[in-house]
């Protein structure tokens, strides 16, 4: 019996020593904090650095899409993932992924497809965990960053959803939080013209800080990308509510 919980202690401080190291993680991979980069996320100077990349990135995306183009790397259960992530069934896509990390669990690219499904599935804290483990067996993919925007910014909101702060106060740090993971994801689009989803979560954020214009100018350019996207409904929403 001693045995047993000696192993549940010692398997408890292993998992909370993995969900600290997470954390730890994603924080040093933070924007430097202002005073550190002598501007503010949504200073004047930035917005217009921001709005100058906008304009850049809409010119540079492609007109079409390319039938072989996969934004997340190619491994045996891709196309299984990809096809129940078109559906919106991100369950059945996370248990393909689990299915592919039995047989290959030291393949970055499966665990990053693993994070994908679970972000779909709205288990941020998972997908984050996977995230780190990828990154941690070498990936340093457009996907990776893409994601890792995507999770950044769906705790940034979870978090605003339970604090009791203003509504000024909270709407000021979403604001900030979406013009760091805008940087990001322009990072991934000027990596990877071709990655649909991360131009289309670009031009989102670009109107929500301000930068309308630009924003419109993103969505207008990427339709053909996201033709054969997970996120073609909401993109196609999305367009719907700006016309």
């Amino acid at each position: 019996m001693t045995d047993y919980v000696v192993i549940i202690s010692l398997l408890a401080l292993a998992l909370a020593a993995f969900g600290l190291a997470v954390n730890l993680w994603f924080r040093s991979r933070r924007p430097r904090p202002a005073e550190e980069k002598g501007e503010e996320p949504l200073s004047s100077e930035n917005l217009r650095r921001l709005s100058s990349r906008l304009r850049t990135v809409a010119n540079h995306l492609p007109r079409r899409r390319a039938l072989t183009y996969c934004d997340f790397p190619a491994i045996d259960a891709a196309a299984t993932i990809e096809s129940w992530l078109l559906q919106q069934r991100p369950e059945n896509a996370r248990a393909a992924a689990k299915i592919a990390l039995q047989a290959a669990p030291g393949d970055w690219r499966v665990r990053l497809h693993l994070a994908r499904a679970l972000f779909y599935c709205e288990e941020i804290e998972a997908a984050a965990r996977e995230l780190v483990r990828a990154r941690l067996l070498g990936d340093n993919s457009p996907a990776q960053d893409y994601l890792e925007a995507r999770i950044r910014l769906a705790a940034a909101e979870m978090a605003c959803a339970r604090d009791l702060d203003e509504e000024a106060a909270q709407r000021l740090r979403l604001r900030v939080e979406s013009a760091e993971a805008l940087e990001m994801l322009l990072n991934v689009v000027e990596r990877d013209p071709a990655f649909g989803d991360a131009a289309f979560h670009a031009g989102r954020l670009a109107i929500r800080i301000g930068l309308e214009q630009e924003g419109r100018q993103i969505l207008r350019h990427v339709r053909p990308l996201m033709e054969a996207s997970p996120e073609r409904e909401e993109y196609l929403q999305a367009m719907s509510r700006l016309n």
